[in-house]
């Protein structure tokens, strides 16, 4: 029986099976534009977290292998937000060990590994490490804990591992293997160890495994290493007036001495202002006062060209002969000041 109308009709009523079915229709449909809604948050959520990562990356300095191992990394652990690898290292070397152990079964050689281990320790200093820039090693008793580092045995295996303590006579590393990879360290043997201090340099040294505790090796603290491959530091600004001369004159040419400006340097290059050309031809000798040393340093210019305000030229040169102690005063000034 219908409902009468004022227009002279019975509009159908419905029954509460029928009620029922409409209102079940109406939810579906509503969850189902819920489901659209939250889907497309989390789509969105999804490309704000993956630009922020990228910009992370790119603010890092990675190269672009660095970035592809980080992708990587995060694949491996099938993480929903990449960002979270960068905020905890504990993924960082759990994941790594599962790489390492991929390369393994793949067969790359000690020289590849090598290489690879020390991408993935570039790799960590520069995300996980708080200081841009360090001050060399005098002992490598000074070595920080929780550095990275990758030794390589006499039977050509490689292994990378985090420094847990430290003693006067050993280094304990815990290596990112699981047990059973490292039976080959169980007796004691020779290992030539790598570590990598982002804003230093590469240190190289040889020690002899002591003991193996699970997956944590010790090994004897070394009397000696080699400072290798020197980080190159950023530009430092300064106001320092110098001279600059040319270093190979003609036999025609009168030796002038122009003043200047000292207004950026780094451990190899500088940038000068001045109120004169130079020619890219020559080399020249540049003279100032820092630290109560007299620096005499010859350089050539490298710009791709010159900047040119009024009658003011900048030039970026490049340092080609330094003394010794001009080189190590630099290099002090340089960590002082950065």
């Amino acid at each position: 029986m219908g409902v009468p109308t004022v227009f002279g009709f019975y509009w159908i009523k419905a029954s509460a099976p029928e009620i029922i079915m409409v209102l079940v229709f109406i939810l579906f449909m509503a969850g189902v534009y819920a489901l659209l809604r939250y889907n497309q948050f989390l789509k969105n959520k999804k490309i704000q977290d993956e630009s922020l990562f990228l910009f992370k990356m790119k603010r890092l300095g990675l190269s672009n292998f660095q970035i592809k191992l980080i992708n990587n990394l995060i694949r491996t652990l099938n993480l929903s937000n990449p960002n979270q690898l960068l905020e905890n290292s504990a993924l960082f070397e759990q994941a790594i060990g599962q790489f390492l152990r991929f390369l393994k079964k793949k067969g790359e050689s000690m020289e590849s590994l090598s290489e690879i281990c020390k991408d993935i320790t570039i790799t960590y200093e520069r995300v996980y490490s708080p200081a841009l820039y360090k001050k060399p090693l005098e002992s490598m008793n000074q070595v920080e804990i929780n550095q990275l580092m990758y030794f390589t045995t006499m039977d050509g295996t490689v292994y990378l591992g985090k420094i847990v303590t430290r003693t006067a006579d050993s280094l304990s590393i815990k290596l990112f293997r699981i047990q059973k990879e490292l039976k080959g360290l169980g007796f004691e043997q020779q290992v030539t160890a790598y570590i990598w201090r982002i804003g230093d340099a590469e240190y190289i040294f040889t020690s002899k495994t002591m003991g193996l505790n699970n997956n944590i090796l010790t090994i004897s603290m070394p009397e000696s290493f080699t400072r290798d491959k020197e980080f190159r530091h950023p530009f430092l600004e300064t106001i320092i007036p110098i001279t600059i001369r040319k270093a190979d004159p003609g036999p025609l040419d009168e030796q002038e001495e122009v003043p200047g400006t000292l207004f950026k340097i780094n451990d190899f290059e500088a940038v000068i202002r001045a109120g004169s050309r130079f020619d890219y031809n020559h080399s020249y000798i540049i003279s100032f006062d820092a630290m109560d040393f007299k620096f005499i340093i010859t350089a050539r210019i490298i710009a791709n060209k010159t900047i040119e305000e009024g009658n003011i030229f900048y030039y970026t040169m490049k340092f080609v002969e330094m003394s010794e102690a001009a080189r190590a005063i630099l290099k002090r000034y340089m960590y002082e000041h950065l």
